[in-house]
């Protein structure tokens, strides 16, 4: 019993540390630790997002503005990338290293890419039809990475995105009961294969 136990926790861990992916849903992550909006009612349509959020950077096209309010469920001020129309690709840099992120994004019909980078190298790329749809959400998670690179699909490559929602990398403890559960299954495997192998000799020695 407790050998069970112990191994359904140890992959749970490992499934949730090691299993990465890319996603397309309808609520983005499940779990997020943070969810930034881009609503500052103060600030004029086509302010620079620049460095107006903690921890989130935003390439010089990527701007505020209230102009779809209620739509694709957005509320109030959203990121636009069309101060000019429309740039190819769009980043958005983190502080630090997060292991997922989730948002809502709407364009013209077409084939968008999203691609995470960690220190400069590529770890993840996807693309995905997308549309003016409501409520459409893309993402990562279960990967390292500190940049994300958007290229929007469609005809104008123009885009509206909101609610971006983060989960940090993993404590190390994370790491540290994976070890500690492998260690434990292992120890209860040895243990079983030595009881085993003393009833063996008892019941030749009969």
């Amino acid at each position: 019993m407790l050998f069970r136990i112990i191994l359904s926790l140890t992959l749970a861990i490992a499934t949730n540390i090691s299993s990465a992916a890319n996603f397309q849903n309808s609520t983005g992550l499940a779990n997020p630790k943070k969810i930034q909006t881009f609503n500052i009612p103060t600030l004029p349509n086509g302010t620079p997002a620049g460095q107006l959020f903690a921890d989130l950077s935003f390439s010089s096209n990527l701007r505020i503005s209230s102009q779809f309010d209620g739509q694709y469920g957005s509320t109030g001020q959203a990121l636009i990338n069309f101060y000019p129309c429309c740039s190819a690709a769009s980043y958005i840099d983190f502080s630090q290293p997060i292991s997922a992120v989730g948002f809502l994004f709407a364009t013209n019909l077409g084939t968008s890419r999203f691609t995470a980078f960690f220190h400069g190298t590529q770890v993840e790329s996807f693309t995905a039809l997308t549309s003016f749809s409501p409520n459409q959400y893309f993402g990562f998670s279960n990967i390292q990475f500190d940049r994300l690179k958007i290229e929007a699909g469609g005809i104008t490559r123009a885009f509206v995105l909101d609610n971006l929602q983060t989960s940090p990398v993993p404590e190390p403890a994370s790491y540290a009961m994976l070890g500690l559960g492998l260690a434990a299954l292992m120890f209860l495997r040895k243990r079983r294969e030595k009881s085993s192998g003393a009833l063996k000799c008892q019941l030749q020695n009969l």
